[in-house]
This record gives structure tokens, C-alpha cells and sequence, in this order.
């Protein structure tokens, strides 16, 4: 009879701990999925962030380019000009010369 209870007991405790390990995989498993989810939801969102400020830096250096592209087509011209008008003083020079060669 007190090996029965014995049994009965043991099998009791074995049952309880059994259902004590169940709750607690199901435990951890729903917080490792919650767990995964946040860790997924705060990479998805310092992900979005780095493509914005990546989108506003390449904005940023797209202006710059362009501005920086205006500048040297204006430098550009204004070299342009003075070429034309060296070109034009040598000619003048040069004419000055042929004409104080002949006096």
C-alpha cells in the first residue's frame, strides 16, 4: 500500500513537472518570438532611418554637385572670355609691331 501512494505520488510530481516544463518552453518560446519580432521591428526601423538619411546626404551632395558643375561652366566662360581677349591683344600687339617696324 505505501508503494502504491509511493507511485501514485511520484507519477503525480512527474505529471506536474512535466506540465511545469511545458509551460515554461512555451514561456521562453513566446518570448524569443517576441524577442525576434521587436529586434526585427527596431532593424526595420534603424534601417528606414539610415535610407532617409542617406536619401537626404545624397540630396545634399547632388545639390552640391550641380552647384559645384555651374561654378566650373561659369569659370569656364569667363576664361573663355579672356582667352578671346588675350587672342585679340596679341593680334592688336602684333600688328603694332608691323606698323612701328615700318616707321
Amino acid at each position: 500500500r505505501e508503494s502504491d501512494d509511493s507511485l501514485a505520488w511520484a507519477e503525480c510530481n512527474n505529471k506536474h513537472l512535466q506540465e511545469q516544463l511545458e509551460e515554461q518552453k512555451q514561456t521562453f518560446a513566446k518570448t524569443k518570438d517576441d524577442n525576434v519580432r521587436n529586434v526585427e521591428v527596431e532593424v526595420a526601423h534603424k534601417l528606414e532611418r539610415a535610407r532617409a538619411t542617406n536619401e537626404r546626404c545624397s540630396d545634399i551632395l547632388a545639390k552640391h554637385l550641380n552647384a559645384m558643375e555651374d561654378k566650373a561652366a561659369e569659370e569656364a566662360a569667363a576664361l573663355q572670355d579672356l582667352l578671346e581677349q588675350v587672342t585679340a591683344i596679341t593680334v592688336e600687339c602684333e600688328s603694332l609691331q608691323r606698323d612701328k617696324a615700318q616707321w
